[in-house]
């Protein structure tokens, strides 16, 4: 009698509503999502901070802490036109509209060191086409982490990179470059990317801000 009862209330235990909705509860496909959206909703959708924090979390590979991926640089490889060598480049520098061509005039700006390439000498030989890696590496958008990974000797470099690289056929991981002009490279193209995202706002017929250039700016104080 005292084994069946036993059986029994364990029975009714593993027969719980509760129980069972909590083990399938990350087993049961998610609802499809409604065509109208509710007013909670559509205020996240117009909150540029809840978008923020709504996009994928990712690692960061300097500090290890785990980020939405708004706040975070996504970096990946391309072989150096006139050296093949495999360099570390943000997506940033690829423009949507040009092309790997603009990560070839990137690359001709200045060589690992920050000097100043001899770009007649580059334009003579024959550019190799940019090769980017599948998955890229994240790096918080934060200037102070940037330039410290431009202090960082060899091991410890080798260290931050993804493992995923240094399996990687394509390149050889003990020859990536990094910019030691990095943070302010990036700083300059994020700053590019605004301006051009501002003006294209200013364009649009409903615009809320009006593009008026440096010229006008006095007249158009208030």
């Amino acid at each position: 009698m005292e084994h069946s009862s036993v059986g029994a209330r364990s029975a009714r235990i593993l027969a719980n509503p509760e129980l069972l909705a909590a083990r399938n509860r990350y087993k049961i496909p998610k609802p499809e999502p409604s065509s109208q959206p509710s007013a909670f909703q559509q205020k996240l959708q117009k909150n540029p901070f809840a978008q923020a924090l709504a996009t994928p979390v990712r690692q960061c590979a300097v500090t290890g802490s785990r980020l939405p991926n708004f706040f975070l640089l996504d970096f990946g490889l391309v072989s150096h036109p006139r050296t093949g060598k495999p360099w570390q480049m943000p997506k940033l520098a690829v423009d949507s509209n040009a092309g790997s061509s603009s990560v070839v005039s990137n690359l001709k700006r200045t060589d690992g060191n920050g000097a100043l390439n001899n770009a007649a000498s580059e334009a003579t030989e024959s550019p190799k086409r940019p090769v980017r890696t599948a998955a890229g590496s994240h790096i918080i958008a934060q200037q102070s982490a940037i330039s410290l990974i431009s202090t960082l000797k060899h091991k410890p470099f080798m260290q931050m990179l993804p493992h995923r690289w240094k399996l990687d056929p394509r390149f050889k991981a003990d020859q990536i470059v990094w910019r030691k002009d990095m943070d302010t490279f990036v700083l300059d193209l994020m700053r590019r990317k605004t301006a051009t995202l501002l003006k294209y706002l200013s364009s649009q017929p409903a615009a809320y801000i009006r593009y008026c250039g440096w010229a006008n700016l006095k007249t158009t104080r208030p």
